[in-house]
């Protein structure tokens, strides 16, 4: 931060609860809004991937703080940064590791970004290595408060290069207890929560079949042109079982949003979706309740029916 890397210094957020049912986690950023790199204009779910347009490609060598690299794929790779850009070699082929880099415009502390064999390109469009490689992350952190979240393309993604976000925030969210019902199999739904969506979990240590469950429900809302939002926490089994905790995966289907950023007191992404409320302007923040939230929220929601069609469809999936 004292280097100038950052395009703002994030100092103590102001944050607050909303003390309703939902219990709301507010925190007045205003810095993010107005000082960020302007965001990607985003015309479809499919918009293909930009060399010219900023990628994390071209992210300066200081914003780079390691690799994610398995331990089935330690082959003596290594990573060189040369003329503040990213070149990535091996002896013997092209390396193309996962790394994880600051985030220069943080909407929370640690904030970073985790950005799947960078050197591949991929649009932001979830595969499941990328699942994968959150999810072991998830798992690397014994801390309860590591979240990681991802947008689709017109669900407030701001660059069209795969990358999940990964921060800390040290405040209870309502989505790790919110009470759930089984759709199908290992799929359920919320039902105690303003936005509808999927609700998927860790059981033991089955990292793939996880990985497959939840690339089943975004591959088609992506294949059905349905903009979708994912969140990580730690959280309460759906089920209650009397085993308590484990990583809670949430799925929203929600209505496109095009162009560039825009919104109101906050964009509708997915940790607001989740309960975590980044407010642009301190009077939004000052003057916002529990019902106005949930106004907002619902307005990128799906209607009732076309989320009970989609739910058909993926249900299928799960038998």
């Amino acid at each position: 931060m004292e280097a100038g890397i950052f395009r703002y210094k994030l100092d103590d957020l102001q944050t607050k609860i909303i003390s309703d049912k939902y219990k709301f986690v507010l925190q007045l950023n205003t810095k993010r809004a107005t000082e960020r790199r302007k965001p990607e204009q985003i015309s479809s779910i499919d918009q293909p991937f930009n060399h010219e347009r900023f990628n994390f490609t071209k992210v300066k060598k200081h914003e780079i703080l390691f690799e994610m690299k398995p331990v089935s794929n330690h082959v003596g790779n290594r990573l060189d940064v040369q003329q503040n850009n990213i070149t990535a070699v091996t002896a013997e082929k092209e390396h193309n590791p996962h790394l994880v880099i600051i985030n220069i415009s943080p909407l929370e502390y640690c904030n970073v970004l985790l950005v799947p064999h960078i050197n591949s390109c991929f649009p932001q469009i979830l595969n499941q290595i990328s699942i994968k490689l959150a999810l072991e992350m998830m798992l690397l952190s014994s801390k309860k408060s590591l979240r990681l979240a991802w947008n689709s393309l017109c669900a407030f993604a701001s660059v069209n290069h795969l990358h999940f976000h990964a921060y800390y925030l040290e405040r209870d969210l309502y989505t790790e207890i919110a009470e759930c019902q089984q759709v199908e199999g290992t799929l359920f739904e919320t039902t105690d929560w303003p936005v509808r969506s999927f609700v998927l979990q860790l059981n033991g240590s089955d990292l793939q079949s996880l990985t497959k469950d939840i690339y089943k429900v975004t591959s088609y809302l992506h294949a059905n042109n349905t903009a979708h939002n994912v969140f990580l926490t730690r959280g309460d089994c759906p089920e209650r079982r009397p085993d308590g905790r484990t990583i809670r995966v949430y799925i929203y289907p929600r209505q496109s949003f095009y162009g560039a950023k825009t919104f109101m007191a906050f964009n509708p992404a997915v940790c607001e979706l989740s309960g975590h409320i980044l407010v642009k302007c301190e009077e939004d923040y000052n003057k916002l309740t529990e019902e106005t939230v949930i106004e907002i929220l619902k307005q990128v929601a799906l209607p009732d029916k076309q989320f009970e069609d989609i739910k058909t469809h993926i249900q299928d999936l799960f038998k």
